[in-house]
């Protein structure tokens, strides 16, 4: 214990100190000559490492810290507009999240960073789409070879499941987005009527919600064909051994369970229609809403 405190007492290298301050005055130094050449982030660089110990210099750092935050926070604002109206989105991605660590109470940046936020919606839906392609040019069989049979349902289970995983990563961005535009509109009232006529990060997440049912829905059915499936695997390897005796005593039961999993099949296929048929319609409206996204950010 005594050894403890004595260490604690130690006091300051003085020759370390002295290094700090003159490191801090540098520093100082540094940032008043590059905001004289209007260098402004290397400036604003420059007075962030001024040490609070400083105290001759502290307290003028923190005031230009302040003023070069917002400086820079808006030419960097504006390059990332730029960049967005290029269609450079993840460059103008990483640039508005400097904006707002910046300066947080530029809702206007906030409100661009909501729209960049969906870049990666645009390739996650165009792979969804390759899926779905795939899905349906994978039928699950229904009669013929038991192997071939169970081969169909296993890989339109596994497409759905990755259809699945698409839609997980699209309800991200969305959520991403939703958090920014959020923010802007709390720092700047103003834009609520603009964003609520829009209306498009609610089409968007109704899209997701009734295509995520949807794909639930198949991997059910799919699942349904594995129990018929395997149903007929138990009739037809009684069958094989010969065993007759007890093939007439399951048999009823089988086909009694088939019977049903084909009722409970046919209810989730026409729920599964019900749900394409809604997203169709949802998908209509929600392209023409995110063409009224792209116009309305930019004049905001």
């Amino acid at each position: 214990m005594i050894f403890v405190v004595a260490v604690m007492n130690i006091p300051p290298d003085p020759e370390k100190r002295k290094k700090e301050l003159a490191a801090s005055q540098a520093s100082f130094a540094q940032g008043s000559k590059a905001l004289e050449a209007k260098h402004y982030e290397e400036a604003l660089t420059a007075f962030q490492q001024v040490a609070k110990e400083d105290t001759k210099n502290y307290q003028e750092a923190q005031s230009k810290i302040a003023e070069l935050s917002r400086q820079v926070a808006q030419i960097k604002l504006e390059k990332a507009i730029q960049l967005y109206e290029a269609e450079k989105y993840k460059e103008a991605q990483g640039l508005l999240e400097q904006v707002v660590e910046l300066d947080p109470s530029i809702a206007r940046a906030h409100l661009y960073l909501g729209l960049v936020n969906l870049y990666p919606l645009e390739s996650n839906t165009s792979s969804y789409g390759q899926v779905n392609q795939a899905i349906e040019s994978s039928p699950i069989l229904t009669y013929g070879d038991l192997v071939r049979r169970e081969e169909s349902i296993e890989k339109n289970e596994s497409l759905h499941k990755q259809a699945r995983e698409y839609i997980d990563s699209m309800q991200d961005a969305i959520d991403s987005s939703e958090k920014s535009v959020t923010k802007a509109t709390e720092l700047d009232p103003t834009y609520k009527e603009a964003l609520g006529a829009s209306d498009v990060l609610r089409m968007l997440e109704q899209f997701l919600d009734k295509i995520d049912q949807y794909h639930k829905k198949c991997i059910e059915i799919a699942e349904k064909h594995q129990d018929i499936l395997a149903l007929e695997k138990k009739w037809k390897k009684t069958w094989d051994s010969g065993d007759f005796k007890k093939l007439d005593e399951i048999d009823p039961e089988i086909r009694q369970e088939i019977q049903e999993i084909q009722e409970e099949l046919e209810k989730t296929k026409a729920e599964a229609a019900s749900l394409s048929e809604e997203i169709s319609s949802i998908q209509k409206q929600g392209q023409a809403k995110m063409k009224q996204m792209k116009i309305i950010f930019p004049n905001l």
